[in-house]
């Protein structure tokens, strides 16, 4: 087993880690040795600022709607920096961060590199603060200790330290993580971290405030002022942790409509044949599209719930048009494209927070401008209603319906590279082909391949917590199955009535006929008899399943047998 685990570093990020590391390392021992010299008064101050920066680094305040947290931490580090000088800042600087990280990560590479890369920024950030004081201020003294100074160069120092710590730690943790995930650094930054640049000044602002106290009224009236300061503090931690259980109260029920939203589009897709497995698995090609072309958080929510809602206006299409095996007549084809512009009336009266009605309303235009219902063209299209349109096209193909078998994997993958550059975006085809097999790991990952065709191998079976899971979620779409299956009734009987009207050879209507009867009735042996009123009895004309060749060339007479007895009736 290895003790620093990074199999999920890649080339870049490794190498970064270690470069960092490296550095850290390299700055602490220069910190560690720069404090031997230290007095006893400088000893004891180091000591207390040390124990508040743990004490605070285990104690952080988590920002509503991000992954980030703040402490105060930062402050006890720009007091080391005034006080003591740089080399104590960064050993402060490093056992916040070791804190901060044991508490959000349980892997040894990221107790590591948090503290190395917080002793490069404090050494940059502490460096620039003392090259403003001795530019613009004529302040050559290093560390200032508790000497008075202008508040004005105090508080131009200190903003620049606070910035610059701001922009170099966020970027270089952004950094690692990007490369790991191999996302841009700066999307990275601007998701985790740019909203953390109000706490930095506001830890600039308290290091000014409490400097000037002990500059000018000494360390011990302001140790009278801790218990203020520390009621401030935990009332933000009490104010914002409130506001986390609401934000996740909102976020439960914002799951919860849209679970909602997918168990009844799910019904309605039933209506069409369609599997609830279908859903899900646009839902995973979708994502995979949407992040591989670096769309907003926004785009990606759209195409999530577009999966489920595209179809919706299906609601006003004709059964009998939704599932004909045949090539729709003008007139029907008129009725089927309506079910774009329904859906998105449908769905207009749903304030959505992000765009849902794009997808809905123009998952069938095409490339060329000859699709519906605007006739858009190219890059006038949205780019979720494009990659809409090349997953939707090559998930409904591979699945088996009632009047037609499902594609293969390479038929359908053929299908899209001859509809490319005419039916669809050939960027979004070509990315979608180029990533299909590790969509499809995803999606065999999550039980959800029912009646596709993968040819890739299976993966080893899953957990018996993951298998009671699938067991649990897959039993509530019986539901479904039942739908799907009503309404299958209707399409066998209509289908029967369509080849008894189209169809001259005999063999040709029994054969369909009882392929359509096994819909509505299953059987594990079917006989088709033809009574003969000149003979007198009926001869066994179809035979299929179990026993076929026993029963091939039976003939019954009227009254024998329970057949028999169907025949005097």
């Amino acid at each position: 087993m290895k003790l620093i685990e990074m199999s999920d570093y890649n080339r870049a990020a490794k190498t970064y880690w270690f470069v960092m590391v490296a550095a850290g390392a390299m700055l602490f021992v220069w910190a560690a040795q720069r404090c031997l010299a230290f007095s006893t008064i400088q000893w004891a101050t180091f000591g207390g600022l040390l124990l508040l920066v743990m004490v605070a680094g285990a104690n952080p305040i988590r920002i509503p709607n991000t992954t980030s947290s703040f402490t105060a931490g930062d402050v006890f580090t720009f007091l080391s920096v005034l006080f003591l000088g740089v080399p104590s800042a960064i050993l402060v600087g490093v056992a916040d961060a070791f804190v901060s990280s044991r508490r959000t990560s349980k892997r040894l590479a990221s107790w590591i590199a948090a503290p190395s890369m917080m002793a490069v920024t404090v050494f940059i950030a502490g460096h620039a603060f003392y090259f403003t004081l001795r530019r613009f201020a004529q302040v050559f003294q290093e560390p200032l200790g508790a000497s008075a100074m202008r508040i004005d160069y105090l508080l131009a120092g200190l903003a620049l330290m606070a910035m610059l710590h701001y922009f170099i730690n966020g970027f270089t943790i952004s950094t690692i993580y990007a490369l790991r995930t191999r996302r841009p650094i700066l999307k990275f930054w601007r998701d985790g971290y740019l909203w953390t640049w109000w706490s930095f000044l506001a830890s600039a602002v308290a290091t000014a405030v409490i400097y000037s106290a002990v500059s000018r009224i000494g360390w011990a009236y302001v140790l009278l002022s801790v218990p203020v300061i520390a009621a401030t503090y935990w009332t933000y931690k009490i104010y914002f942790e409130r506001v986390n259980a609401k934000t996740r109260e909102a976020e439960e029920l914002s799951r919860l409509h849209l679970a909602t939203v997918e168990a009844l589009a799910t019904a309605i897709d039933a209506k069409d044949q369609t599997t609830h497995y279908h859903v899900r698995r646009v839902q995973i090609y979708a994502e995979g599209i949407g992040r591989l072309l670096n769309l907003s958080v926004g785009e990606l929510a759209a195409l999530k719930a577009g999966a489920l809602l595209h179809d919706v206006g299906k609601l006003a299409v004709p059964d009998h048009i939704l599932n004909k095996p045949g090539t729709l007549t003008p007139a029907e084809f008129e009725k089927m494209k309506v079910h774009t512009n329904v859906g998105a009336e449908i769905l207009s009266r749903v304030n959505f927070p992000y765009p849902v009605l794009p997808i809905v309303k123009h998952h069938h235009e095409r490339w060329d401008g000859r699709g519906y219902p605007d006739g858009l063209i190219g890059e006038q299209i949205p780019i979720t209603a494009r990659i809409m349109s090349v997953i939707d096209c090559f998930d409904s193909v591979r699945e088996a319906r009632p009047f037609r078998a499902g594609m293969t994997r390479e038929e359908a993958i053929d299908l899209l590279r001859k509809g490319s550059d005419t039916h669809f975006d050939p960027r979004v085809v070509e990315l979608f082909t180029q990533h299909l097999p590790k969509f499809e790991a995803e999606i065999e990952a999550r039980g959800l391949i029912d009646q596709i065709h993968v040819d890739a191998p299976r993966s080893p079976m899953a957990a018996a917590e993951d298998q009671v899971a699938l067991a649990r979620e897959n039993a509530s779409f019986g539901a479904y199955d039942q739908i799907r299956n009503a309404h299958r009734e209707v399409y066998a009987l209509y289908e029967i009535a369509r080849t008894f009207g189209s169809s001259l050879d005999l063999e040709e209507t029994l054969t369909v006929l009882v392929d359509k009867v096994g819909h509505v009735v299953p059987f594990d042996t079917c006989v088709v008899y033809l009574y003969d009123e000149v003979k007198g009895y009926a001869s066994a004309a179809l035979t299929l399943g179990r026993n076929a060749e026993a029963m091939r060339g039976r003939c019954v007479a009227p009254g024998e047998g329970v057949t028999g007895f169907a025949l005097s009736i």
